[in-house]
């Protein structure tokens, strides 16, 4: 894949967010299930 490196920078910082958001949402789907 040849993307200019700006662009591809802008969609792996949206992808890690993500990524993270999901991350938080398991853990706290978690914790509630063990209440």
């Amino acid at each position: 894949m040849t993307h200019s490196t700006s662009n591809n920078g802008k969609h792996n910082k949206w992808l890690v967010v993500i990524a993270k958001a999901i991350i938080i949402e398991i853990q706290i789907q978690r914790s509630f299930t063990l209440i």
